[in-house]
């Protein structure tokens, strides 16, 4: 019973979110992820073990900002999100393609949108490129 009760609990969720706090999993091993096949490997245990939490077919949704910004490369400190460390980032391609290696399947990436001009400022601002320039927030959905 136990076993069974165990095996419900680890995979009930059907939607599970991740705002702004993926790259706070170890900010210690994000740093490294592009070289540290140690640090990828406790990132993928941590992706796999967050699998472990969902339903089959459940939403992922991971939000947070990418390691790329326009004020950052510039050495320049950002007007907008003056208290972000870019270093402690990775881009949702990265993200993704740990994820995929989890066992979650890719439905989208999408970029946060500068709602402030309203409808106009969504259609301007939900891109790449905008948001290089803007806070480099992006959405990531997948699937378990």
């Amino acid at each position: 019973q136990v076993n069974e009760l165990r095996r419900w609990i680890d995979s009930c969720f059907d939607l599970l979110l991740m705002h702004n706090s993926v790259n706070h999993l170890s900010e210690a091993d994000v740093v490294r992820l592009d070289y540290d096949a140690e640090s990828r490997r406790r990132y993928l245990g941590y992706f796999v073990a967050l699998k472990q939490l969902a339903r089959p077919g459940a939403d992922v949704v991971i939000a947070d900002c990418s390691n790329r910004n326009l004020f950052a490369d510039l050495g320049l400190p950002h007007p907008i999100s003056r208290t972000i460390n870019w270093r402690k980032h990775q881009p949702p391609e990265t993200w993704l393609e740990m994820l995929s290696m989890s066992g979650f399947h890719k439905v989208s990436i999408g970029w946060s949108a500068y709602r402030r001009l309203g409808r106009a400022g969504w259609r301007l601002t939900a891109n790449a490129a905008a948001a290089y320039v803007l806070t480099s927030h992006f959405r990531l959905h997948v699937r378990a």
